[in-house]
């Protein structure tokens, strides 16, 4: 909003322009101030989601990752370089669109450029973006643009873990603090573990200060500079899609990029160094590249024992298409060497038809995702669920983009008006508190909610999503979910498809006539059958029952 009010303000700009909002805070801010632009729903279509998915499998395929070694580091550079390619394919699809509905006279961009410091939110890359790929069109930048461009001889930082004290003859180190890990880490230390947990991430003071005080141990990375100068040498990418040559962007990011994993390397090494001298009963990660994945590949070849256990939803592949989406999901989450594979529900069993595990399988019952057994009858709402992506970090086929979120929330509110439904909104947790803001006020008849899903859930007799953590934490409170996929794109997992059949765990639907009647199925339903999909036990038992399954 910051960048766009910059644009709209300058004297040099055409009498007539529309704005083209790129992320959720813009197009809802264009929306609030009548501001003339262009609605993207009308230009995307499920041909595009296919076709960039298939283009972004071979790009990634192709890539070639130098003296980068760590299945971690390349995942972290592979993540990367695809969501640079999906950021600007897309924004190559919508001009094309438009130009040949419109003339397009000028493009303007702020000509703001911010490297990347890990801080995507205060991330400005569009203009460069634009002034890279678009050399066809007149693009004016209204400040000067500096070129953000890495030389490939980067300065280097040494990095040292702090060794840990060899009394502990049961110990745990949990790779990461979020997605309900903090009631792992409180069976773990009942069970008479010591809990470690690496200090790399931004944790709050607040879980610093009561995790130790359950006597947790951070380990702090110390951070030094060095003299010499690194070379990572990685060859430059050719890549081409639709008759657009992409490689002069992609190797522009890449060597953008440079900095970021080089430094990432440091981190890996210090990992190496520390796991050689410092001894863990298990290893146990929800992540599966960068410094966390780092720790379960250096924690397996110093023949310490690794768990696995996804935070995400993984489901079985249904087509080509979506076998790459979930497969690029996977990737993050429990693809990777471990010795265990904790399977929570009956919905990630079904997916090891379709993707790959190394490790051994542990039917555990749910150990993360959230979990209440509340009588629906005493809730009246309706949950909608949906995790969305900024354009920095787009995603496509099973994610929905922001103006497609937009369209789903003018579905509720003509619900809510002819109906008695109320529906709360829980948005996901990257969505800022300038869109919320925007939303309660744009859509005034929906509840919007942010932060624990298990307080949203406990007033939620059922619960709408497309793709989202969300359906394994319903299914895991008793409340039923509905696949609302009214772009008929893609189906998260097997699911019900007549909406009068009653008691069924989880209903697909495609439009608003065929929701309607499948939230009122749900409420004449008594004994709905979620032990399809779930395994018994609370995440407390199945917790205890996983660490003596492993001894």
């Amino acid at each position: 909003i910051k960048e766009l009010n910059f644009i709209l303000g300058n004297k040099n700009l055409a009498k007539e322009i529309s704005v083209i909002p790129l992320n959720l805070d813009t197009q809802l801010y264009c929306i609030k101030k009548k501001i003339n632009h262009i609605n993207l729903i009308q230009y995307i279509d499920s041909n595009f989601h296919n076709s960039i998915l298939m283009a972004s499998k071979k790009l990634v395929d192709e890539l070639n990752y130098g003296e980068i070694k760590s299945l971690s580091q390349k995942k972290v550079y592979r993540n990367y370089i695809r969501k640079r390619f999906f950021s600007a394919a897309f924004l190559k699809k919508i001009l094309k669109e438009i130009s040949e509905k419109y003339k397009i006279y000028a493009i303007y961009v702020s000509g703001w450029n911010l490297d990347f410091k890990g801080n995507i939110v205060k991330e400005y890359f569009i203009s460069d973006l634009v002034l890279t790929l678009f050399k066809k069109n007149k693009v004016i930048a209204l400040s000067k643009n500096q070129d953000i461009e890495k030389k490939k001889n980067i300065e280097v930082n040494k990095y040292q873990i702090e060794d840990i004290d060899k009394k502990y003859k049961k110990s745990i180190l949990f790779t990461s603090v979020g997605y309900n890990f903090s009631r792992l880490f409180f069976y773990s230390i009942i069970s008479g573990y010591k809990v470690f947990i690496p200090d790399l991430q931004s944790i709050n003071w607040y879980k610093k200060f009561f995790g130790s005080l359950l006597g947790i141990k951070f380990l702090k990375f110390k951070k030094e500079k060095q003299d010499k100068i690194v070379d990572l040498k990685i060859k430059d990418i050719d890549f081409k899609f639709e008759e657009e040559d992409y490689s002069n962007y992609l190797n522009k990011s890449k060597n953008v990029f440079l900095d970021y994993l080089i430094d990432l390397k440091g981190v890996c090494d210090s990992i190496d160094k520390f796991l050689i001298n410092n001894k863990f009963s298990l290893v146990i990660s929800c992540i599966t590249r960068g410094p966390a994945g780092h720790f379960v590949e250096s924690a397996k070849d110093n023949k310490i024992p690794t768990v696995n256990i996804s935070h995400g939803t993984i489901s079985k592949s249904f087509t080509k298409y979506d076998h790459i989406y979930k497969k690029i999901i996977a990737e993050g989450v429990f693809e990777g060497n471990f010795d265990f594979i904790a399977i929570q529900s009956k919905i990630f069993e079904e997916s090891l038809s379709s993707h790959e595990i190394s490790g051994k399988k542990i039917n555990t019952g749910n150990l993360l995702f959230a979990e209440n057994k509340m009588n629906n009858e005493k809730k009246n709402k309706i949950l909608y669920a949906v995790t969305s992506k900024n354009f920095y970090g787009l995603q496509f086929l099973g994610v929905e983009l922001d103006c497609e979120f937009i369209e789903n929330l003018k579905i509720l509110t003509k619900i809510t008006q002819t109906s008695k439904f109320k529906f709360l909104v829980h948005l996901h947790p990257s969505i800022s508190a300038q869109s919320i803001d925007l939303l309660k006020d744009i859509f005034p008849d929906l509840e919007f909610s942010k932060g624990n899903i298990l307080k949203s859930l406990k007033k939620c007799f059922a619960t709408i999503s497309y793709s989202s953590t969300v359906i394994e934490d319903s299914i895991f409170c008793n409340v039923p979910v509905i696949l609302f996929d009214q772009w008929k794109r893609y189906k998260h997992c097997d699911s019900e498809t007549d909406f009068n059949k009653i008691n069924q765990p989880i209903y697909y639907t495609t439009d608003q006539n065929s929701l309607i009647e499948t939230i009122n199925t749900i409420k004449k339903s008594k004994n709905i059958l979620f032990s399809n999909i779930t395994f018994g036990g609370n995440s407390k038992v199945n917790f205890y029952n996983l660490l003596n399954s492993l001894k």
